[in-house]
């Protein structure tokens, strides 16, 4: 029924063919406007289900994992944790 796509969508991983998303005020997509914010210049986070965690780490490790890379590269220990 689309759960994930909309998902998918909404984190940059899929490019809708019709429509727009926006969040906080910014169109982060619109098919219409020939807009696309790719997924690493978006403030938006996705857990997938177990078969896209890594399995050499940890819950924590694999939950943080996207504060420590992109914009969110800056933050010490303590804000991660």
């Amino acid at each position: 029924c689309g759960k994930s796509t909309f998902l998918r969508c909404i984190a940059g991983l899929e490019k809708p063919d019709a429509g727009s998303i926006e969040s906080r005020g910014k169109i982060l997509s619109s098919a219409e406007g020939g807009v696309f914010v790719p997924p690493e210049q978006r403030d938006i986070s996705m857990i997938f289900q177990s078969y896209a965690l890594w399995p050499h780490m940890t819950i924590f490790k694999n939950v943080a994992y996207p504060l420590t890379t992109g914009h969110h590269k800056g933050l010490t220990r303590e804000q991660i944790r």
